[in-house]
């Protein structure tokens, strides 16, 4: 085999193999390389599915539980709704939440299955609901408060929870349950208002009584439902009345106008009207019948709107 002969075969073998690396990059690297993109793609798509997927298992680790006694459970439910009095009604509630290791959330869903009713009011299931976040939620961690669906018994719930996480560690907490969609809406909303209230104001049992209860009587009548024990013993009105608290009655008070002063009035400028309008109405010094009454009014107006606290909380929550 002479020279040209050598460096023609020399030629031949480079470009096979110029042509076998071209050829395995086009359909195995590129490829393998394309698909590992798509992917990580995926991955992300995923990603924003996951949090709802764990949700849906808790739900159904829970329903898990339930289901190794489910006869005991079903009839536990049923003394639920036998109940004789509202105490009993709510002691048997606790008792197979705390038993059964279950949400109040997943107990609404199976009571509301099987006997078309809810088992709280509205009202106290947004106290629940507040309450559960001023335990959890920390606005220095990366906390959210998320919405997904599910189907059950062909019946599709929506459901507000808590994403937490602590330690790098995602915990998922169930708040709230409902069907209407709309209802779930205005409740998210209400619930981050909430959080971002939590910041600025000292948030206690009181006052978020008062939250609640400003948040059902903005809503529509149609989402508003009560226990049959509230409708047989019109108890909210009896609960309402314990927590009469001045700012449930921002309707009929309004402490800048009772005192005839600006919302943005300086405390001097409310001391001064103050004053002036207790000299106009003290019971010494006016004897109409209603001095008194309205003695007692700018009384109450001053008390809240001279104290700093008091002032920020009234003027939130208005």
């Amino acid at each position: 085999m002479d020279g040209n002969e050598i460096i023609t075969l020399a030629s031949c073998i480079i470009f096979v193999a110029v042509l076998l690396f071209y050829l395995f990059y086009k359909f195995v690297i590129k490829k393998r390389k394309i698909s590992k993109e798509n992917n990580l793609n995926s991955n992300d798509l995923n990603y924003a599915r996951d949090d709802n997927f764990y949700v849906l298992e808790t739900l159904k680790n829970q329903e898990n539980r339930i289901l190794q006694l489910k006869d005991d459970f079903l009839k536990d439910v049923d003394h639920i709704n036998e109940a004789k009095s509202e105490t009993k009604y709510n002691q048997l509630i606790e008792n197979i939440i705390n038993f059964y290791n279950i949400d109040l959330v997943l107990l609404e869903l199976y009571f509301e299955n099987k006997y078309n009713q809810k088992i709280i009011s509205l009202e106290k299931r947004i106290v629940n609901a507040l309450l559960f976040l001023k335990k959890y939620h920390n606005p220095n961690k990366n906390n959210e408060i998320k919405v997904c669906q599910f189907v059950s018994e062909n019946k599709t719930y929506h459901l507000i929870y808590l994403k937490t996480n602590i330690e790098n560690k995602n915990d998922y907490f169930l708040i709230f349950i409902d069907k209407n969609k709309e209802l779930i809406d205005k409740v998210l909303e209400f619930l981050n208002k909430f959080i971002t209230m939590q910041k600025t104001i000292t948030i206690d049992l009181q006052t978020i009584s008062i939250l609640a209860f400003n948040f059902i009587n903005q809503l529509d009548k149609s989402f508003i439902y009560k226990t049959k024990f509230e409708k047989q013993t019109n108890s909210r009105k009896k609960s309402n009345q314990k927590i009469n608290h001045n700012l449930l009655t921002r309707d009929s008070k309004n402490y800048y106008e009772i005192l005839g002063v600006e919302k943005t009035a300086t405390l001097a400028e409310i001391k001064k009207a103050y004053r002036t309008k207790a000299k106009q109405l003290h019971p010494d010094m006016n004897k109409n019948k209603n001095a008194d009454k309205e003695f007692k009014k700018i009384n109450e107006a001053y008390e809240v709107l001279s104290n700093e606290q008091k002032r920020k909380n009234y003027d939130l929550l208005n």
